[in-house]
Formats: C-alpha cells, structure tokens, sequence
C-alpha cells in the first residue's frame, strides 16, 4: 500500500492508496493501480484529491520510477527511499533537489529530464 502524505494544505492528514502495487501520472492525472483508479488529478498548479487540495505530494514508501509512451519504456530508475511531488515536477533526492521528471502543460507530457525525452505516464513502482 503507498502512503500520499497532503502536505501544506492539511497538514496532519493522509490519504492512503489501498491494494495499489504501484502508482501511475497518467498525464495530469495520478492513478492507482492495477485497476487505475483515479486519486487525484493537477489542475491550475494543485492536487485535487475529492474535496481536498495541495500543492505537494510525498510518496514515503521505496519506489522504482519508470517513463512509458505506446511503444515506448524508460528503464527504471531507483530505487528512492521516497520522492516529493510539488506542482508538476517529481523531486529526489535527500533535500529534493533533483529533479526527476517535469510535466509540460503544452505538450499534456512528462519529459524524463536524464533522458531528455517526454513520456505519456510516469509509473511509480513499490521497490
């Protein structure tokens, strides 16, 4: 099960992803699966979680991180002991001063910034 902690906004509070093996950016929308079920989707530079919004989501369980397109994989990156996604960029590192991945509004794609290379979805993997 991965844990999403609603940062800034409600501070205190969680939102747990039950059964999920791994997690999906599907564009702007994040997913659970296998079943991809929406969670929450990035609107006008924030998380909608139901009623509920933040700006900033930590994933604190170990993940491996991986890009796909039809057609098309990244191999897999990790495994983070855990990740922070603020806006929509996907942050590592032991301050979060790396940047993973950033999505591009224009393009509704994810450039995978190692590789230099955008992606439709962005798979988060339990490790």
């Amino acid at each position: 099960m991965y844990t999403l902690d609603i940062a800034s906004a409600h501070p205190g509070r969680t939102l747990s992803v039950k059964s999920a093996p791994y997690l999906r950016l599907d564009r702007s929308t994040l997913r659970a699966g296998p079943a991809d079920t929406a969670v929450a989707n990035f609107n006008d530079y924030v998380w909608l979680f139901d009623h509920n919004y933040t700006s900033e989501i930590d994933i604190t369980r170990p993940c491996l991180i991986r890009f796909v397109s039809p057609g098309q994989e990244s191999p897999s990156y990790g495994p983070f002991p855990e990740i922070h996604i603020d806006g929509p960029a996907i942050f590592l590192g032991p301050r979060f001063e790396e940047v993973l991945a950033r999505y591009d509004g224009e393009k509704h794609q994810w450039l995978a910034c190692a590789e230099g290379k955008y992606y439709e979805a962005v798979v988060i993997d339990s490790a």
